[in-house]
């Protein structure tokens, strides 16, 4: 007889949540845009952890510390990153020599998702000398990654 509130980190997830509680008839509440959204309007969050948090400058470190950067905003519990992750490594093993792979966990880094406009997990972003030269939302297959990375080299 209680309202459930449900969210996570964008509002993708406990969407799907909030409408399955919803047909099975709870009523529920998703905070749409997610804890991101709501961290972008300024309300509190408790509990917050600062644990592998970035300065916006240590983040254009990373994107500067190589050649080419990419960068993998992602977060152990997202399934589109799991399902990326056999990727993102055969990336780091065959193409060490073109592209510097730096991971940022967007659970914890939610200011600098929003700093950076990355509005869903996995974003993966390509830094050329520094500058952004290249971005994906979601899942990408390995060979469509690699011709990317091949592209600025």
């Amino acid at each position: 007889s209680k309202t459930i509130y449900v969210y996570c980190l964008t509002g993708g997830r406990s969407a799907a949540a909030a409408n399955a509680l919803s047909k099975k008839g709870f009523n529920v509440v998703n905070l749409e845009g997610g804890i991101t959204a709501w961290k972008k309007a300024g309300k509190p969050v408790e509990g917050l952890t600062e644990e592998n948090v970035l300065t916006n400058e240590q983040y254009l470190d990373l994107a500067k510390s190589a050649k080419l950067v990419m960068i993998d905003f992602g977060a152990s519990w997202c399934p589109p990153c799991k399902k990326m992750e056999p990727v993102i490594d055969d990336i780091k093993k065959n193409m060490q020599d073109k592209v510097s792979v730096k991971f940022v966990d967007g659970g914890a880094n939610t200011a600098l998702m929003n700093t950076w406009k990355v509005e869903a997990l996995p974003t993966f972003i390509i830094y050329k000398v520094g500058q952004e030269v290249w971005r994906k939302q979601g899942i990408i297959s390995s060979e469509d990654l690699v011709a990317v990375i091949n592209r600025y080299q």
